[in-house]
């Protein structure tokens, strides 16, 4: 290297003359065009080559399509299911039935909010009687121009009071 930057490039014999290959096909589809090309050629290679095609690649490209459309076919038909079994509606009777199962058990539950509100509603009332009760057998009615005392003072009874109102 005499200062150059050129990188030296050596040809390796590869036995394939120095030719390059390129891969022109890949897919079922891209068979079938490539095929459409050479088939009415009048190179005898070219006539070789599409009956090799056609004989021994094309059944094996076209068994793994068929075998890949299949997967995608169930695929679909499975998220199809899926989608449907989401969004289905329910027969009629099983509707009806589970709606009139939620209307009994709502109307079970009002029923037992009912009977807890009257239980609690008697307590009450018993709870006020019994406190009338006691109230009234531990007090006795004020005589008329009687002085009550509640906590030490002196509160006069509303006659008392009438009668120091009207003087």
């Amino acid at each position: 290297m005499h200062g150059d930057d050129k990188t030296v490039v050596e040809d390796v014999d590869d036995g394939l003359g120095g030719a390059k290959w390129v891969c022109i096909a890949v897919t079922h589809e891209d068979y079938k065009a490539f095929l459409e090309t050479i088939q009415k050629s009048r190179d005898p290679d070219e006539k070789v080559l599409y009956k090799r095609i056609v004989s021994d690649v094309l059944p094996i490209i076209e068994k793994r399509a068929e075998a890949q459309e299949r997967k995608a076919a169930a695929r679909r038909r499975e998220m199809e299911n899926i989608e449907k079994l989401a969004t289905a509606k329910r027969s009629s009777r099983i509707s009806a039935r589970v709606e009139k199962q939620k209307e009994v058990q709502d109307a079970e539950e009002a029923e037992r909010k009912k009977r807890s509100d009257l239980v609690m509603a008697r307590r009450e009332q018993e709870k006020q009687s019994n406190l009338e009760h006691v109230s009234g057998q531990s007090q006795t009615p004020a005589a008329p121009g009687a002085n009550l005392t509640c906590s030490g003072s002196r509160i006069p009874h509303d006659d008392s009071r009438a009668k120091a109102e009207g003087s």
